[in-house]
């Protein structure tokens, strides 16, 4: 969950709304663009899915494609670093949830179902039939959805940070944000604030690397606006697939940080219980943001989990 960021507009606070929406049916279209940093490279587009254009990046196609899902008010960037890493064995994909990004930021409430058909409808823009998905934190509620709509496009899933219903300590976390987005507080301290939510001992500790994921935070040109987090946050907060999970029938690969406050490891434990095909891999003294703390070591478990096609 990475709610933090500029935040320019006001909106109101989260709605719980449910709304269902049918499946997709060819109704997407996908036009090229010079977005911020495109120029010309042909690999970035907009897809549109319904009435919302969701921004994507893709790579050539190398072997079977990896879809990497943001998290909560994250965007594509978050993924950059690994999705280059696999790109040279995988196809690959990154994309900006709507809220998010360069992709549309419609008025909300959304749902996670909201955001499942986004990515089902991105995914038959690009004929992509199936695929590997790589989420962190709300991505793995997508994922996770989308397994429950359409489980036959879900070869496996790598799932960082994973949750079946979000922590109520948590939920009123990430309202509290709202708020003080709201009531204009600096935003240098609601980043501050944030930064024990989403780093382990190893980060908080070390003045020097918060004050660099400040001002890094401070000054990324892709942060998120209030529409977009009360849109997401209200999908967080209707999230709820308990009661499922034993439906979800793919591989899945479970990455947790011992220290995540955010969705504690007893989350993903949870999880493992109760996924019919479900393997954990935790990681000592690391918090929410296990991909970023911890690159190397979650590299290696995913290229274990995901190896390269035979040549």
């Amino acid at each position: 969950m990475e709610c933090l960021g500029k935040i320019p507009g006001k909106a109101s606070m989260c709605s719980s709304a449910f709304v269902r929406l049918p499946r997709h049916k060819n109704r997407h279209a996908v036009y090229k663009i010079r977005g911020k940093g495109a120029k010309k490279d042909p690999s970035m587009a907009f897809a549109k899915i319904d009435t919302v254009n969701v921004y994507y990046e893709s790579t050539e196609q190398r072997g079977e494609t990896i879809l990497f899902v943001p998290g909560f008010t994250a965007h594509r960037e978050s993924w950059r670093p690994l999705a280059e890493r696999l790109a040279s064995s995988h196809g690959t994909v990154l994309f900006d949830n709507r809220g998010s990004g360069e992709s549309d930021t419609p008025e909300g409430p959304y749902t996670m179902e909201m955001l499942a058909r986004d990515l089902l409808g991105l995914m038959d823009a690009l004929d992509i039939v199936d695929a590997h998905f790589m989420g962190a934190s709300m991505g793995t509620a997508i994922i996770q959805t989308v397994a429950l709509i359409a489980p036959e496009r879900v070869k496996s899933s790598v799932l960082i940070a994973p949750f079946a219903q979000l922590p109520e300590t948590t939920a009123m976390h990430i309202t509290t944000v709202g708020k003080l987005f709201l009531a204009q507080i600096p935003m240098e301290l609601i980043i501050e604030n944030s930064i024990p939510w989403l780093y382990g001992s190893r980060v908080t500790g070390n003045r020097d690397a918060v004050a660099k994921l400040i001002e890094n935070r401070m000054n990324d040109p892709l942060s998120h606006n209030l529409t977009g987090f009360f849109g997401q946050c209200a999908a967080l907060k209707e999230y709820d697939i308990r009661d499922r999970l034993g439906e979800i029938r793919h591989p899945v690969l479970l990455i947790a940080g011992e220290e995540d406050l955010t969705t504690p490891l007893i989350c993903a434990r949870y999880l493992h219980d109760r996924l019919p095909n479900a393997t954990l891999r935790t990681i000592p003294r690391v918090g929410h943001m296990v991909y970023d703390e911890q690159p190397e070591k979650v590299y290696r478990e995913v290229v274990g989990f995901i190896p390269p096609p035979v040549p």
